[in-house]
């Protein structure tokens, strides 16, 4: 051990005392910088992912409120055709739909509604019934106060 110890102990018997604790302080020092700027960079790099996280949640919050208006403009292009008086098609509709008839093969049967309660009120005519959205019997379509 004495071997391995005789250079280290040989370059500081040469030095005086001051100049030992300036060595001690730089080789103590040293790690520590080191060190401190590692954990500074990981924690450099953990801001810019979360900064990049908070652009990415401001752009789903702003698709978010897309979302909700177009939502809210289906609701209300719903309620009027809902509310329309006039179901009659076009005499441009009744052309399109003869010629589109013309060229598809029919199923054999028109399609059924899934509930019961769920009747047309006017037999139609056209080889396809429209199917009328219709409210099951437990919900109300009124808001309550």
């Amino acid at each position: 051990m004495q071997a391995f110890l005789s250079p280290g102990i040989g370059l500081l018997g040469r030095f005086g005392f001051a100049r030992k604790f300036q060595l001690l302080f730089l080789l103590f020092i040293l790690p520590l910088t080191g060190s401190l700027w590692m954990i500074g960079q990981d924690y450099r790099d953990k801001l810019n992912l979360i900064s990049g996280e908070r652009a990415g949640v401001r752009q789903l919050l702003a698709l978010d409120a897309l979302d909700n208006l177009l939502a809210a403009q289906r609701d209300r292009a719903a309620r009027w055709r809902a509310t329309e008086t006039n179901r009659q098609p076009t005499p441009a509709t009744i052309a399109a739909m003869a010629a589109s008839i013309r060229f598809s093969q029919p199923s054999p049967k028109p399609p059924r509604t899934s509930a019961t309660h769920c009747k047309p009120k006017v037999p139609r005519a056209k080889p396809w019934p429209v199917i009328k959205p219709c409210k099951p019997p437990s919900m109300a379509w009124t808001r309550k106060a």
